[in-house]
């Protein structure tokens, strides 16, 4: 399959479009268009065309969003337009698609200007450094430069890839947890990091009243992470006096390093006895 997207300025929607379609279709060649190379003639050429050409059909490949008289494009951008083609194509299973969609909202968000892209308690020269435009254009530059295109998207991939990996173990947590986690206390402790992160995290914060998880991060390493909330404060806090056979435990107390798992259920048995 062919695709074709514009050039520089690159935004984020065209770039995450591109790598979503790149996990389900057949990418053979991703071209990235000049502003002259953009004409109908062109594009004509191509199977999916993300972001220029002024249609929308997902039967033809066809993913632009500047047609403003189309109510199924308006306040959505590329990225939005591949994944509901993606979910209603059943690339994404209905839980897959539940669990990403917020994502692909934010960038909906962000591409019309209906929210900014950082959080406004940051500092200025944050905003400016830290909002996914300004990484982009880090890579990409402003100059046409299909390279840099190519560069940007590859870097992109592997988070693109992590957001389909984490919507998948998102449909896993509830059997990693109760059917092969060891629970003490208020606390569960898994044999690997294997399915840790975002998902497990989130579900252990909405849908459990754990406090604690914990897991196995390498040889000789054991983690103890406190669950937070969902609107992010801990649910405790992890005192040094209190876990003695902790190798290190952050000052900020969200986090315990132990050697293995038997040390950290030793002092958990302790705090929940």
């Amino acid at each position: 399959m062919l695709v074709a997207t514009h050039g520089q300025v690159h935004h984020l929607d065209e770039i995450v479009a591109v790598c979503l379609l790149r996990n389900f279709i057949n990418v053979n060649r991703i071209d990235f268009l000049s502003r002259a190379e953009i004409i109908p003639q062109r594009l004509a050429n191509y199977d999916f065309v993300i972001d220029i050409g002024g249609e929308y059909d997902p039967e033809r490949g066809r993913f632009d969003h500047h047609q403003g008289n189309d109510p199924r494009v308006v306040d959505k951008s590329a990225a939005g337009l591949v994944f509901d083609y993606l979910v209603a194509e059943g690339y994404l299973s209905p839980s897959e698609a539940e669990y990403l969609q917020p994502v692909i909202t934010t960038i909906d968000l962000l591409d019309n200007g209906k929210i900014r892209p950082d959080g406004t308690d940051m500092l200025k020269r944050g905003k400016l450094f830290l909002s996914p435009s300004s990484f982009i254009k880090s890579i990409t530059g402003m100059e046409h430069n299909p390279a840099k295109s190519r560069e940007c998207v590859d870097i992109f991939q592997k988070i693109v890839d992590d957001w389909l990996r984490f919507a998948k173990q998102w449909g896993k947590c509830e059997k990693e947890i109760f059917e092969q986690g060891i629970t003490v206390g208020k606390s569960v402790m898994l044999a690997s990091a294997d399915n840790y992160g975002p998902p497990m995290l989130e579900y252990l914060s909405e849908k459990t009243n754990f406090e604690i998880i914990g897991f196995q991060a390498g040889k000789n390493k054991f983690i103890l992470r406190v669950v937070e909330e969902p609107d992010l404060t801990q649910r405790i806090t992890l005192k040094k006096d209190f876990l003695p056979n902790a190798s290190f435990v952050h000052r900020n107390g969200f986090m315990a390093v132990y050697k293995n798992m038997n040390e950290a259920i030793s002092d958990i048995e302790k705090i929940y006895k």
